[in-house]
């Protein structure tokens, strides 16, 4: 078992690693037409049962 210094380490360096991704995936992707371009992946009726069904 973790006590609670080690378990928040290990959450914290989790979301920053997250984070870090997350950043570089958004500098790779400068511009918003190829950042938009995987909306069109799918077509409308599952992306609405998606939408709804993360709510």
């Amino acid at each position: 078992m973790l006590n609670t210094t080690q378990a928040n380490a290990l959450v914290y360096s989790t979301l920053s690693g997250f984070m870090l991704v997350g950043l570089y995936a958004g500098y790779r992707v400068k511009n918003q037409f190829d950042f938009f371009s995987g909306i069109r992946t799918q077509s409308a009726f599952p992306l609405a049962l998606n939408w709804i069904a993360s709510s």
